[in-house]
């Protein structure tokens, strides 16, 4: 139904690795492949963003369907049906919500940029490796709240959509 906890390498076993000798091509492979990788889950946030703004939008829509344009509220049991699909889209409105709320995106920084103490091309080089890597580390964790967040969005605006046509159902 969710996404499974993503799996992420130890930030201190890749900094040990590097630490070692190691072949300046292997770095500049690392560099490279990090650089696409934070570039690709900056994407993908992107994406999610704008879908979990659409969900937001049609729980909204449900929202004041339900609460203003409904038909037929005398009854009692068409009254308790839009009392649940509106709860429901509420819900899958404060998921939408939570899913975009503003959060602090790490990025490697100008102090990771130009790291003072670190004067050899590939010392340097391999510091920036552990900043890709750790700043992508917390947007794969940020796209995973994002991701479970549209989904159960998703579903329960499904679900209230049925409870909306089982009142206009009930309605006609």
């Amino acid at each position: 139904m969710f996404l499974p906890e993503p799996r992420l390498v130890d930030i201190e076993t890749i900094e040990l690795l590097l630490s070692r000798e190691t072949s300046p091509d292997l770095v500049e492979e690392y560099y490279r492949f990090g650089s696409l990788m934070l570039s690709e889950i900056q994407n993908a946030a992107s994406q999610l963003d704008s879908k979990l703004t659409t969900v937001m939008g049609i729980a909204s829509g449900m929202l004041i369907f339900l609460l203003f344009g409904t038909v037929a509220r005398d009854f009692a049991l068409i009254k308790t049906w839009t009392n649940l699909a509106a709860a429901i889209a509420l819900i899958a409105l404060a998921t939408a919500v939570y899913g975009l709320m503003t959060r602090a995106w790490r990025l490697p920084s100008e102090m990771d940029w130009f790291k003072e103490e670190l004067r050899d091309s590939n010392l340097l080089k391999k510091y920036h490796v552990i900043s890709l890597l750790a700043a992508h580390q917390q947007h794969v964790k940020l796209v995973y709240t994002k991701s479970n967040c549209l989904r159960g969005g998703e579903m329960l605006i499904v679900v209230s959509a049925f409870v909306v046509a089982c009142i206009l159902l009930l309605a006609s």
